[in-house]
């Protein structure tokens, strides 16, 4: 049985999936349609062109995880 952890339960979601792809490539390879499709949101799909990035998009990352409520 194949469990998708995107689905929601019950009107919610369980899950935020974030994806990062780093491609330092010139010219950069195509966007990868798997990571954006992994992504919760297309909004939380990253693709980078510089190692550099990585600290601003998990600084990013992590802000807007911060705004989130946990809720039992």
């Amino acid at each position: 049985m194949h469990h998708n952890i995107k689905n929601a339960v019950t009107g919610r979601l369980m899950y935020t999936i974030y994806t990062i792809r780093v491609d330092t490539s010139s010219p950069a390879d195509p966007t990868s349609t798997v990571l954006q499709n992994c992504a919760s949101d297309p909004s939380q799909f990253f693709m980078l062109t510089n190692s550099s990035q990585i600290a601003t998009t998990f600084t990013m990352i992590g802000t807007a995880l911060s705004s989130l409520r946990v809720a039992q």
